[in-house]
């Protein structure tokens, strides 16, 4: 019965259910034996997300890059910026969203519940990359939803100004912006 099991589950995704079904047994009964049985070969794994490309874009990928680089950035050095935010609350580290306590009931709230803000106190870390380095980084905290045109241009750009002038002085760069709205703002495209 084991051996079926371990069988039916082996590099199989989300079927538990129908094989709970084809052996008569409870869905739980499948999880406890795999788990407690320490000779059963099978482990389960969460499952990580990726984009999902057809066998044809998987096989174009490296020939568009190439193309896009040779054709429209002949010479030319391409510099990026990324920005990421770090809430200041630890509740996004794992082991830090649950508690321990003899009795849950009796738990003071404090301990029980967890307030979340909507838009909540974080810090940013902003750089520029390109095949010549990384930019000095800027590091700041921000109290919006995301970085504005002003953070951006008061803190941002001249960072970015002097990686171009420390790395590529004489060179021709060309500047690829992710989608953040503050790259797109009036006030940015007038001072950039």
């Amino acid at each position: 019965m084991l051996d079926k099991l371990i069988t039916a589950l082996s590099d199989q995704i989300a079927i538990r259910n129908k094989v709970s079904k084809q052996l008569k047994v409870r869905y739980e009964m499948i999880v406890v034996t795999v788990v407690t049985i320490e000779k059963a070969p099978i482990e389960h794994y969460k499952r990580r997300k990726t984009p999902k490309y057809t066998v044809a874009q998987l096989e174009n990928i490296p020939r568009c890059c190439r193309a896009l680089r040779r054709l429209h950035f002949p010479g030319k050095f391409i510099i990026m910026d990324d920005e990421q935010y770090f809430t200041l609350s630890n509740s996004e580290i794992r082991g830090n969203d649950g508690f321990c306590t003899r009795n849950a009931e009796e738990a003071p709230d404090r301990v029980r519940f967890k307030g979340k803000v909507k838009f909540a106190d974080k810090i940013l870390v902003w750089c520029a990359i390109s095949e010549a380095g990384v930019s000095q980084p800027y590091v700041g905290r921000v109290c919006d939803e995301a970085i504005t045109a002003d953070i951006y241009i008061e803190r941002c750009l001249s960072k970015l100004r002097n990686f171009i002038n420390t790395h590529n002085p004489n060179d021709e760069v060309m500047f690829w912006p992710d989608l953040a709205s503050c790259h797109y703002a009036r006030k940015e495209r007038q001072n950039g």
